[in-house]
């Protein structure tokens, strides 16, 4: 179905007026520039909808992205990079779908029903220094490596109560429940798929846990240890030695903690309650630590918006301050390079000066001592650095005469 045709402010048709050269209706002074933003959009919108199914999707999205100048607005937002990263992965992703779509409508739904199916990838960022969160499942995270990892539902079910599903091989049979009906084949095997399902529930939370890198972080309950939960083969790893609960050491790098784990208590601590602090695991000989939930900024507001909104605020200087900022580092740069190629120093060797060079007050003369018979030049440099190399510090003026005349006559440093 065709675009619908919008209708003038008198009531004619914005169709059957001149296009102008850019495309768009001609508009007369009764339009204001808001609305001459809207139907410039509108006209580009329009533009695309008409070429969507004359050329690749990818094309499609490139140009949106260029008319609207995309690029520079998703970077702004908070994780932009992350952000901008999937928005050019959607025009590749939409290649795969094209080879066996018939239209642009067809690539779209194929692009959602694998959104909806969160079998959609982000783009890898490889920047090391990128803020932000990434929540995946445990098939997805296989083969990572992550600084932090947090196991998120701890009070989820290691494994369905019913079973999954049976293969026979043999017979080229696979079964598995629907509608809350299960097969006889596979109530049959149903203990040795339910033990099955409890195995690749115990590999996943292997998978998880190895995940991190330098922290890894386990919600539990500190009153009650919940069963039949994915991360319960962890506790004998999170829980402290018995009677040893209210016993905690300074968690090294972390900050003071207080002697309760629970915000809001009525009461004492309990004896079988852990406190926060560093403890020795009950049948592990690793250390946990139990945070203090009162050292998190639990009521900071989430950040949201622009990134770098800064950039484009106000400042006291005229104009925003993201030029002001550049300005100012281009008078400093320019300032600094200037300084750098300007010489603070000037070096010269002795044979460059002049016969008398008079420097402040001071004045160096050279010597017009007769020179013949004399060391000269380079080796007579080598003659008085020989000479220095075994010269005592405490030599009197005779010893470093005699230590001259049998370096000179070794040396054969004499003219």
């Amino acid at each position: 179905m065709g675009p619908s045709t919008p209708l003038g402010t008198n009531g004619s048709s914005v169709a059957d007026t001149p296009l102008g050269t850019n495309g768009s209706a001609p508009l007369g002074p009764a339009f204001s520039d808001s609305a001459r933003e809207v139907i410039d959009a509108l006209g580009a919108l329009r533009d695309l909808h008409r070429k969507r199914n004359l050329r690749p999707v990818s094309a499609t999205v490139h140009e949106l992205l260029e008319l609207t100048r995309a690029h520079a607005g998703v970077a702004f937002w908070t994780a932009g990079a992350q952000a901008l990263a999937n928005v050019l992965q959607l025009a590749e992703v939409s290649r795969r779908h094209e080879r066996r779509a018939s239209s642009f409508r067809d690539v779209v739904e194929a692009l959602q029903e694998e959104a909806d199916d969160g079998e959609a990838p982000e783009a890898p960022i490889v920047e090391e220094g990128t803020e932000g969160v990434r929540m995946m499942t445990v098939h997805a995270a296989k083969g990572l490596e992550f600084p932090v990892v947090i196991l998120a539902e701890p009070t989820a079910n290691s494994a369905r109560q019913e079973p999954s599903h049976w293969v026979d091989p043999e017979r080229g049979l696979w079964v598995h429940s629907l509608a809350n009906c299960v097969p006889v084949e596979l109530r049959d095997h149903e203990h040795e798929v339910l033990a099955r399902d409890q195995e690749e529930a115990l590999r996943l939370t292997y998978v998880a846990a190895t995940r991190a890198r330098d922290v890894l972080v386990v919600p539990v309950c500190s009153e009650r240890q919940w069963k039949d939960t994915w991360t319960e083969v962890l506790y004998p790893a999170l829980y402290p030695q018995l009677g040893f609960e209210h016993e905690p050491k300074p968690a090294p790098g972390c900050p003071p903690f207080s002697r309760d784990p629970i915000l809001d208590r009525d009461g004492a601590v309990p004896n079988e309650v852990p406190l926060p602090g560093l403890h020795r695991a009950a049948t592990m000989k690793n250390g946990v630590v139990w945070w203090d939930p009162r050292t998190l900024e639990l009521t900071r507001e989430e950040r949201t918006g622009l990134e770098s909104a800064d950039a484009l605020s106000e400042d006291d200087v005229e104009g925003p301050r993201s030029i002001a900022a550049f300005e100012q580092w281009q008078d400093s740069r320019t300032l600094a390079v200037g300084e750098g190629s300007r010489r603070s120093e000037t070096i010269c060797v002795a044979r460059e000066l002049p016969p008398v060079l008079v420097t402040g007050t001071l004045q160096v003369e050279q010597t017009s001592a007769n020179r013949e018979g004399r060391a000269a030049g380079r080796r007579f440099g080598e003659l008085v650095h020989a000479c220095l190399a075994v010269v005592p510090l405490d030599a009197s003026e005779e010893t470093v005469e005699g230590i001259a005349t049998v370096m000179g006559r070794a040396g054969s440093f004499n003219a």
